[in-house]
C-alpha cells in the first residue's frame, strides 16, 4: 500500500476525495456516498446509517498501509447528535497489531484486552468542519504501557460523518496549520 511512499516529508497524503473516483487504497461498505459539496467546492464521502456502513483503508484488512508518521489527521464533519466510530489498527515495535477503538458511545477509557483499547470520542467538536489530529504514538503508549509506535496499519471510519481527506504528519499540528499545509485552504 503506502509502504513505498516517501515518509520523510512533513505530510503523507493517505486519502483524498479529489478526482473522478475513489483511490484504490479505499473501500466503502454499505451506505457511503461520494457527493459534491458546494460550500467546500469539492467532493466528500458521506458515511450514514448503522455500523455496517464504513470506509476502510486499506481494502484488505490483512494488509498494512505502513504509515510511519505518528500523527493522523482526518478532515471531517460530524453532525450534532449523531454517533461516530473510528478504529485504528496500529503496530508497535514488537510487530504486535493493536486496535484503538474510538466511539462516541464509549464513556470511559479502557483496555479491553491485550490488543484492544476503547477510547471515548465525545469531546470532538460537532457541526463544523475540522481537522481531527490524533497523536497515535501517545494514544498507543497510554493504552498499552510499554508499547512503542511502529506504524498505522489500517483505518475504519463508521457513521455518522462527512470525510474529505486523511493524511499523516511528522509533527503535531495546530488545526488551521494542518488544513492550510495539506492543501485544504481556499
Amino acid at each position: 500500500m503506502l509502504l513505498q511512499a516517501f515518509h520523510g516529508g512533513p505530510f503523507v497524503e493517505v486519502f483524498a476525495t479529489t478526482g473522478g473516483k475513489l483511490p484504490p487504497i479505499c473501500k466503502t461498505v454499505g451506505n457511503v456516498k461520494r457527493e459534491y459539496d458546494k460550500t467546500l467546492k469539492g467532493f466528500l464521502l458521506e458515511v450514514e446509517g448503522g455500523r455496517e456502513n464504513r470506509v476502510c483503508l486499506p481494502p484488505d484488512e490483512k494488509e498494512s498501509m505502513g504509515l510511519l508518521q505518528p500523527n493522523l489527521v482526518l478532515q471531517l464533519f460530524i453532525p450534532h447528535g449523531k454517533a461516530i466510530n473510528l478504529d485504528l489498527a496500529v503496530s508497535d515495535q514488537s510487530k504486535t497489531r493493536r486496535l484503538l477503538s474510538f466511539s462516541s458511545s464509549h464513556r470511559d477509557f479502557k483496555q479491553t484486552s491485550p490488543t484492544m483499547a476503547r477510547i471515548p470520542f465525545d469531546v470532538v467538536r460537532r457541526g463544523i468542519w475540522l481537522n481531527l489530529c490524533l497523536d497515535v504514538r501517545s494514544l498507543l503508549q497510554e493504552s498499552f504501557p510499554g508499547s512503542d509506535f511502529c506504524c498505522i496499519d489500517a483505518i475504519a471510519l463508521y457513521p455518522n460523518c462527512r470525510l474529505r481527506r486523511i493524511f499523516t504528519a511528522r509533527r503535531a499540528l495546530s488545526d488551521s496549520a494542518a488544513f492550510e499545509d495539506a492543501g485544504g485552504g481556499g
